[in-house]
Protein backbone atom coordinates (compact mmCIF):
# COMPACT_ATOMS: atom_id res chain seq x y z
CA UNK A 1 0.00 0.00 0.00
CA UNK A 2 1.33 3.42 -1.01
CA UNK A 3 0.39 6.36 1.22
CA UNK A 4 1.06 10.02 0.42
CA UNK A 5 1.08 12.56 3.26
CA UNK A 6 0.10 15.95 1.86
CA UNK A 7 1.65 18.63 4.12
CA UNK A 8 -0.51 21.71 3.63
CA UNK A 9 1.80 23.68 5.94
CA UNK A 10 5.29 22.90 7.14
CA UNK A 11 4.36 23.21 10.81
CA UNK A 12 2.01 20.21 10.49
CA UNK A 13 4.87 17.80 9.87
CA UNK A 14 4.86 16.86 13.57
CA UNK A 15 1.34 15.49 13.15
CA UNK A 16 2.49 12.89 10.62
CA UNK A 17 5.60 11.60 12.40
CA UNK A 18 3.81 8.84 14.32
CA UNK A 19 2.90 7.15 11.01
CA UNK A 20 6.59 6.49 10.36
CA UNK A 21 6.54 3.80 13.04
CA UNK A 22 3.88 1.75 11.27
CA UNK A 23 5.14 -1.34 9.47
CA UNK A 24 4.70 -2.68 5.93
CA UNK A 25 3.51 0.60 4.41
CA UNK A 26 5.25 2.54 1.66
CA UNK A 27 4.91 6.17 2.72
CA UNK A 28 5.82 9.41 0.98
CA UNK A 29 5.65 12.97 2.28
CA UNK A 30 4.86 15.89 -0.04
CA UNK A 31 6.69 18.74 1.68
CA UNK A 32 7.15 22.49 1.09
CA UNK A 33 10.77 23.39 0.44
CA UNK A 34 11.07 25.44 3.68
CA UNK A 35 10.11 22.46 5.83
CA UNK A 36 12.72 21.16 8.27
CA UNK A 37 12.27 17.52 7.34
CA UNK A 38 15.31 15.87 8.95
CA UNK A 39 13.00 13.45 10.74
CA UNK A 40 11.74 12.05 7.42
CA UNK A 41 13.89 9.49 5.54
CA UNK A 42 15.28 10.96 2.31
CA UNK A 43 13.74 8.24 0.16
CA UNK A 44 10.28 9.23 1.47
CA UNK A 45 10.53 12.96 0.75
CA UNK A 46 8.91 14.69 -2.19
CA UNK A 47 9.93 18.34 -1.87
CA UNK A 48 8.27 21.07 -3.89
CA UNK A 49 8.81 24.81 -4.18
CA UNK A 50 5.11 25.24 -4.87
CA UNK A 51 2.72 26.57 -2.27
CA UNK A 52 0.79 23.47 -1.23
CA UNK A 53 -2.29 25.49 -0.34
CA UNK A 54 -2.56 26.70 -3.96
CA UNK A 55 -3.49 24.77 -7.08
CA UNK A 56 -0.51 23.62 -9.14
CA UNK A 57 -0.51 21.37 -12.20
CA UNK A 58 2.99 20.29 -11.26
CA UNK A 59 1.79 19.03 -7.87
CA UNK A 60 -1.17 17.21 -9.43
CA UNK A 61 1.12 15.56 -12.01
CA UNK A 62 3.55 14.49 -9.28
CA UNK A 63 0.73 12.85 -7.33
CA UNK A 64 -0.68 11.18 -10.44
CA UNK A 65 2.72 9.68 -11.25
CA UNK A 66 3.08 8.31 -7.74
CA UNK A 67 -0.44 6.86 -7.90
CA UNK A 68 -0.91 6.42 -4.12
CA UNK A 69 -3.64 4.24 -2.69
CA UNK A 70 -4.54 7.08 -0.34
CA UNK A 71 -3.65 10.71 0.32
CA UNK A 72 -3.67 11.82 3.95
CA UNK A 73 -4.25 15.45 4.96
CA UNK A 74 -4.01 16.95 8.45
CA UNK A 75 -5.60 20.25 7.38
CA UNK A 76 -8.34 21.10 4.92
CA UNK A 77 -7.53 24.79 4.42
CA UNK A 78 -6.27 24.63 0.86
CA UNK A 79 -7.75 25.59 -2.48
CA UNK A 80 -10.90 23.60 -3.17
CA UNK A 81 -9.72 23.06 -6.76
CA UNK A 82 -6.87 20.87 -5.47
CA UNK A 83 -9.31 18.51 -3.77
CA UNK A 84 -11.82 18.39 -6.61
CA UNK A 85 -9.06 17.72 -9.16
CA UNK A 86 -7.60 14.90 -7.08
CA UNK A 87 -11.05 13.33 -6.74
CA UNK A 88 -11.63 13.58 -10.50
CA UNK A 89 -8.37 11.68 -10.90
CA UNK A 90 -9.81 8.94 -8.66
CA UNK A 91 -7.57 9.56 -5.66
CA UNK A 92 -8.87 8.63 -2.21
CA UNK A 93 -8.65 11.53 0.24
CA UNK A 94 -8.50 11.13 4.01
CA UNK A 95 -8.47 13.85 6.67
CA UNK A 96 -7.49 13.92 10.32
CA UNK A 97 -6.90 16.96 12.51
CA UNK A 98 -3.32 18.09 13.12
CA UNK A 99 -4.31 18.84 16.71
CA UNK A 100 -7.62 19.35 18.44
CA UNK A 101 -9.76 22.38 17.71
CA UNK A 102 -9.83 24.84 20.59
CA UNK A 103 -13.10 24.06 22.48
CA UNK A 104 -13.99 27.71 23.09
CA UNK A 105 -13.72 28.63 19.41
CA UNK A 106 -15.29 25.34 18.36
CA UNK A 107 -18.35 26.11 20.51
CA UNK A 108 -18.65 29.44 18.73
CA UNK A 109 -18.41 27.74 15.33
CA UNK A 110 -21.15 25.30 16.28
CA UNK A 111 -23.55 27.93 17.60
CA UNK A 112 -23.01 30.18 14.57
CA UNK A 113 -23.50 27.25 12.15
CA UNK A 114 -20.39 28.09 10.15
CA UNK A 115 -19.80 25.69 7.28
CA UNK A 116 -16.97 24.77 4.97
CA UNK A 117 -17.75 22.78 1.80
CA UNK A 118 -14.16 21.50 1.55
CA UNK A 119 -14.85 19.10 4.42
CA UNK A 120 -17.38 17.24 2.28
CA UNK A 121 -14.79 16.46 -0.40
CA UNK A 122 -12.88 13.90 1.67
CA UNK A 123 -13.68 10.22 1.37
CA UNK A 124 -13.25 9.70 5.08
CA UNK A 125 -12.51 11.84 8.15
CA UNK A 126 -11.08 11.00 11.58
CA UNK A 127 -12.08 13.33 14.44
CA UNK A 128 -12.90 13.31 18.14
CA UNK A 129 -16.45 13.28 19.46
CA UNK A 130 -16.00 16.92 20.55
CA UNK A 131 -15.40 17.95 16.94
CA UNK A 132 -18.23 15.85 15.49
CA UNK A 133 -21.01 18.51 15.74
CA UNK A 134 -19.00 20.94 13.62
CA UNK A 135 -18.48 18.32 10.91
CA UNK A 136 -22.20 17.62 10.87
CA UNK A 137 -22.93 21.35 10.60
CA UNK A 138 -20.72 21.30 7.51
CA UNK A 139 -22.94 18.61 5.94
CA UNK A 140 -20.37 15.83 6.20
CA UNK A 141 -22.01 12.42 5.86
CA UNK A 142 -21.86 10.69 9.29
CA UNK A 143 -21.00 7.43 7.52
CA UNK A 144 -17.77 9.06 6.36
CA UNK A 145 -16.61 9.96 9.89
CA UNK A 146 -14.69 7.69 12.23
CA UNK A 147 -14.58 8.84 15.85
CA UNK A 148 -11.14 8.59 17.42
CA UNK A 149 -10.01 8.63 21.05
CA UNK A 150 -6.94 10.84 21.27
CA UNK A 151 -4.89 12.24 18.39
CA UNK A 152 -1.65 11.50 16.58
CA UNK A 153 0.50 13.74 18.81
CA UNK A 154 -0.18 11.45 21.75
CA UNK A 155 0.82 8.46 19.61
CA UNK A 156 4.21 10.07 19.02
CA UNK A 157 4.64 10.84 22.72
CA UNK A 158 3.88 7.22 23.62
CA UNK A 159 6.54 6.06 21.18
CA UNK A 160 9.26 8.48 22.25
CA UNK A 161 8.79 9.27 25.95
CA UNK A 162 11.73 8.13 28.11
CA UNK A 163 11.51 6.30 31.41
CA UNK A 164 13.74 8.67 33.35
CA UNK A 165 13.01 11.57 35.67
CA UNK A 166 12.81 15.03 34.16
CA UNK A 167 15.24 17.86 34.95
CA UNK A 168 14.20 21.21 36.42
CA UNK A 169 12.87 22.58 33.15
CA UNK A 170 9.90 24.89 32.64
CA UNK A 171 8.29 24.75 29.22
CA UNK A 172 6.49 28.02 28.49
CA UNK A 173 4.15 27.68 25.49
CA UNK A 174 3.18 31.09 24.14
CA UNK A 175 -0.03 31.68 22.25
CA UNK A 176 -2.64 34.33 21.56
CA UNK A 177 -3.91 36.02 24.68
CA UNK A 178 -7.20 37.48 23.49
CA UNK A 179 -9.61 38.02 20.63
CA UNK A 180 -11.59 41.11 19.75
CA UNK A 181 -15.11 40.99 18.41
CA UNK A 182 -13.84 40.08 14.93
CA UNK A 183 -11.96 37.10 16.42
CA UNK A 184 -8.62 38.64 15.50
CA UNK A 185 -6.17 38.27 18.33
CA UNK A 186 -4.86 41.35 20.09
CA UNK A 187 -1.10 41.34 19.55
CA UNK A 188 -0.35 44.10 22.08
CA UNK A 189 -2.37 42.33 24.76
CA UNK A 190 -0.53 39.10 24.02
CA UNK A 191 2.89 40.74 24.26
CA UNK A 192 1.99 42.45 27.53
CA UNK A 193 0.75 39.20 29.03
CA UNK A 194 3.85 37.38 27.76
CA UNK A 195 6.09 39.90 29.56
CA UNK A 196 4.09 39.56 32.78
CA UNK A 197 4.26 35.77 32.81
CA UNK A 198 7.93 35.63 31.84
CA UNK A 199 8.87 38.04 34.65
CA UNK A 200 7.27 35.70 37.20
CA UNK A 201 8.82 32.59 35.66
CA UNK A 202 12.28 34.19 35.57
CA UNK A 203 12.18 35.17 39.25
CA UNK A 204 11.02 31.68 40.19
CA UNK A 205 13.67 30.01 37.99
CA UNK A 206 16.52 32.04 39.46
CA UNK A 207 15.42 31.33 43.02
CA UNK A 208 14.91 27.57 42.51
CA UNK A 209 17.49 26.82 39.80
CA UNK A 210 15.23 26.06 36.83
CA UNK A 211 15.81 26.46 33.10
CA UNK A 212 13.03 28.06 31.03
CA UNK A 213 12.33 26.96 27.47
CA UNK A 214 9.98 29.23 25.53
CA UNK A 215 8.08 27.68 22.65
CA UNK A 216 6.26 30.12 20.40
CA UNK A 217 3.15 29.07 18.59
CA UNK A 218 3.51 29.74 14.86
CA UNK A 219 1.85 33.15 14.78
CA UNK A 220 4.87 34.84 13.19
CA UNK A 221 4.14 38.36 14.41
CA UNK A 222 4.35 37.43 18.08
CA UNK A 223 7.72 35.74 17.78
CA UNK A 224 9.15 38.76 15.94
CA UNK A 225 7.63 41.20 18.42
CA UNK A 226 9.25 39.66 21.50
CA UNK A 227 12.49 38.44 19.88
CA UNK A 228 14.59 41.21 21.44
CA UNK A 229 13.08 40.97 24.91
CA UNK A 230 15.85 41.77 27.42
CA UNK A 231 15.00 38.72 29.54
CA UNK A 232 15.96 36.45 26.65
CA UNK A 233 19.61 37.34 27.30
CA UNK A 234 19.60 35.52 30.63
CA UNK A 235 21.40 32.19 30.68
CA UNK A 236 18.44 30.38 32.24
CA UNK A 237 16.07 31.42 29.43
CA UNK A 238 16.09 29.66 26.06
CA UNK A 239 13.83 30.35 23.07
CA UNK A 240 12.68 27.61 20.72
CA UNK A 241 11.73 28.40 17.15
CA UNK A 242 8.01 28.19 16.43
CA UNK A 243 8.76 25.54 13.78
CA UNK A 244 10.87 23.27 16.01
CA UNK A 245 9.35 20.04 17.22
CA UNK A 246 7.90 20.62 20.67
CA UNK A 247 7.68 17.02 21.86
CA UNK A 248 11.28 16.58 23.11
CA UNK A 249 10.86 19.72 25.23
CA UNK A 250 7.45 18.61 26.52
CA UNK A 251 8.80 15.20 27.52
CA UNK A 252 11.79 16.73 29.33
CA UNK A 253 9.87 19.41 31.20
CA UNK A 254 8.98 19.23 34.87
CA UNK A 255 6.49 22.15 34.72
CA UNK A 256 4.43 23.30 31.74
CA UNK A 257 2.97 26.81 31.44
CA UNK A 258 0.47 27.51 28.66
CA UNK A 259 -0.47 31.08 27.76
CA UNK A 260 -3.96 31.27 26.30
CA UNK A 261 -4.53 27.86 24.75
CA UNK A 262 -2.73 25.04 22.96
CA UNK A 263 -3.32 21.45 21.92
CA UNK A 264 -0.26 20.76 24.08
CA UNK A 265 -2.48 21.26 27.11
CA UNK A 266 -4.17 17.95 26.33
CA UNK A 267 -0.83 16.26 25.64
CA UNK A 268 0.65 17.58 28.89
CA UNK A 269 -2.46 16.56 30.83
CA UNK A 270 -2.25 13.09 29.30
CA UNK A 271 1.40 12.82 30.44
CA UNK A 272 0.25 13.96 33.91
CA UNK A 273 2.71 16.85 33.85
CA UNK A 274 2.31 19.69 36.37
CA UNK A 275 0.57 22.09 34.00
CA UNK A 276 -0.74 25.63 34.51
CA UNK A 277 -3.16 27.20 32.09
CA UNK A 278 -2.39 30.89 32.37
CA UNK A 279 -4.27 34.05 31.33
CA UNK A 280 -3.39 37.34 33.01
CA UNK A 281 -5.96 38.80 32.95
CA UNK A 282 -8.59 36.22 32.01
CA UNK A 283 -10.13 37.05 28.63
CA UNK A 284 -11.77 33.98 27.15
CA UNK A 285 -12.26 30.39 28.25
CA UNK A 286 -10.55 28.97 25.16
CA UNK A 287 -10.23 25.45 26.53
CA UNK A 288 -13.65 25.36 28.21
CA UNK A 289 -11.91 24.66 31.49
CA UNK A 290 -13.07 27.14 34.13
CA UNK A 291 -15.64 24.66 35.44
CA UNK A 292 -12.77 22.25 36.23
CA UNK A 293 -11.60 23.99 39.39
CA UNK A 294 -9.13 21.24 40.37
CA UNK A 295 -7.12 21.60 37.15
CA UNK A 296 -4.43 24.24 37.85
CA UNK A 297 -5.26 27.65 36.36
CA UNK A 298 -3.70 31.07 37.00
CA UNK A 299 -5.45 34.36 36.27
CA UNK A 300 -3.15 36.59 38.33
CA UNK A 301 0.56 36.84 39.11
CA UNK A 302 -0.18 35.76 42.68
CA UNK A 303 -1.96 32.61 41.53
CA UNK A 304 0.86 31.78 39.12
CA UNK A 305 3.58 32.09 41.77
CA UNK A 306 1.50 30.10 44.27
CA UNK A 307 1.11 27.19 41.82
CA UNK A 308 4.76 27.28 40.79
CA UNK A 309 5.81 26.92 44.42
CA UNK A 310 3.39 24.05 44.94
CA UNK A 311 4.80 22.28 41.90
CA UNK A 312 8.37 22.84 43.03
CA UNK A 313 7.70 21.36 46.46
CA UNK A 314 5.89 18.44 44.80
CA UNK A 315 2.72 18.88 46.80
CA UNK A 316 0.60 20.29 43.99
CA UNK A 317 -1.85 17.39 44.04
CA UNK A 318 -1.33 15.95 47.50
CA UNK A 319 -4.20 17.74 49.19
CA UNK A 320 -6.75 17.20 46.41
CA UNK A 321 -5.37 14.19 44.53
CA UNK A 322 -8.65 12.34 44.01
CA UNK A 323 -10.46 15.43 42.75
CA UNK A 324 -7.60 16.27 40.40
CA UNK A 325 -7.49 12.81 38.81
CA UNK A 326 -11.26 12.70 38.50
CA UNK A 327 -11.38 16.05 36.68
CA UNK A 328 -8.28 15.27 34.61
CA UNK A 329 -9.90 12.09 33.32
CA UNK A 330 -13.22 13.86 32.84
CA UNK A 331 -11.59 16.63 30.79
CA UNK A 332 -9.62 14.18 28.65
CA UNK A 333 -12.76 12.12 28.05
CA UNK A 334 -14.81 15.20 27.13
CA UNK A 335 -12.26 16.46 24.61
CA UNK A 336 -10.49 13.32 23.37
CA UNK A 337 -12.49 10.34 24.52
CA UNK A 338 -11.21 7.60 26.83
CA UNK A 339 -9.54 5.20 26.74
CA UNK A 340 -6.85 6.80 24.53
CA UNK A 341 -6.13 4.60 21.50
CA UNK A 342 -3.38 4.40 18.89
CA UNK A 343 -4.95 6.84 16.45
CA UNK A 344 -2.27 6.49 13.75
CA UNK A 345 -2.79 2.74 13.59
CA UNK A 346 -6.58 3.14 13.60
CA UNK A 347 -6.39 5.61 10.70
CA UNK A 348 -4.12 3.31 8.70
CA UNK A 349 -6.30 0.27 9.37
CA UNK A 350 -9.35 2.19 8.16
CA UNK A 351 -7.54 3.41 5.04
CA UNK A 352 -6.46 -0.15 4.29
CA UNK A 353 -10.03 -1.34 4.64
CA UNK A 354 -11.44 1.42 2.43
CA UNK A 355 -8.87 0.96 -0.31
CA UNK A 356 -9.03 -2.86 -0.21
CA UNK A 357 -12.81 -2.80 -0.57
CA UNK A 358 -12.73 -0.67 -3.70
CA UNK A 359 -14.80 -2.13 -6.55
Amino acid sequence: MIILHYLVRDLYLKSHLSFLHLKNIQQYFLLPSNCDSNLIPDHSKIITKSNLTQYSKQIINTINQLHPNAIIFSDYKLKELILTTLKKNNHKLFLFNHGVWCPGILNRRNTQHLTDPRLTLFDHLFFTKRELPFLLHCKVDPQQITTIHGFVGIDYLNITKPNHSTPNNILFIVNKAGFNYKQVYDLNQTVKEYQTILNILSKFAIHHDYQIYIKFKPTGQLEKKVRHNSLHKHKHIHTISSLDLIYPHLINSSIVIIQGYSTCYLESLYLDKPTILCQIPKTMDYLDIIKYKYLPQAYSTEQLMYLLNKFHHQNWKSDQLDQYHQQRNQYLDENLGLPIENVSQKIMNSISQHTTNEP
